[in-house]
């Protein structure tokens, strides 16, 4: 096929063969970042450029269980059904503290929040939260409904935050994401 397209451009005197390499690398690239966005490709290097996709850390689907974004009925569900908020805030007064507790000292050590909204009252069962790789228990359960299934822990840096929904009625849990931002001062959630 390669060589096809090459000798129909030669018959042709096609102005790209005349191109620079560099320009050819640029007209490629936003095509290249689409193809590693959709996740369709992983990796790449060519034209002096090297890209490659790291793979979360975890698999969240259980062997043999495929996750399901819609209802039974294949339904999708409103945007608004449920969704992660957080806020996160510095205890300056307690750095020196949290530091020696947790065996990260010289780093500021963050408060974080996490809860699940749903504007559906009692749709919700329980939540697994999957933190960052570098804590000791990565995957957490809350089923504190009451507290919108309130998550509390330290963080001293910011990372994706992705969170199982397991639903009252539905079978499959469903899979949010949340950037973990750290601020000194957050807002109140």
């Amino acid at each position: 096929m390669d060589f096809f397209l090459f000798f129909v451009l030669q018959l042709f005197e096609s102005s790209i063969l005349k191109l620079e390499t560099r320009w050819i690398a640029v007209s490629v690239l936003p095509i290249l970042l689409s193809l590693i966005y959709s996740g369709k490709l992983k990796s790449f290097k060519g034209f002096g450029l090297e890209l490659e996709v790291e793979p979360s850390k975890f698999n969240i689907e259980k062997k043999g269980e495929k996750l399901n974004y819609s209802t039974k009925e294949n339904l999708k569900l409103p945007s608004d059904y449920f969704y992660i908020n957080h806020t996160s805030f510095l205890r300056t007064n307690k750095q020196t503290e949290l530091q020696k507790t947790t065996g990260l000292e010289g780093y500021k050590l963050y408060d974080i929040q996490v809860k699940i909204f749903s504007y559906y009252t009692g749709a919700l069962e329980k939540i697994e939260y999957y933190l960052h790789s570098s804590y000791e228990n990565p995957i957490r359960t809350s089923v504190d409904i009451n507290n919108n299934f309130l998550l509390k822990e330290l963080a001293y840096g910011e990372y994706v935050m992705s969170a199982k929904v397991f639903m009252k009625d539905i079978e499959f849990p469903f899979i949010l994401e949340r950037y973990i931002t750290l601020w000194d001062s957050g807002p109140r959630i």
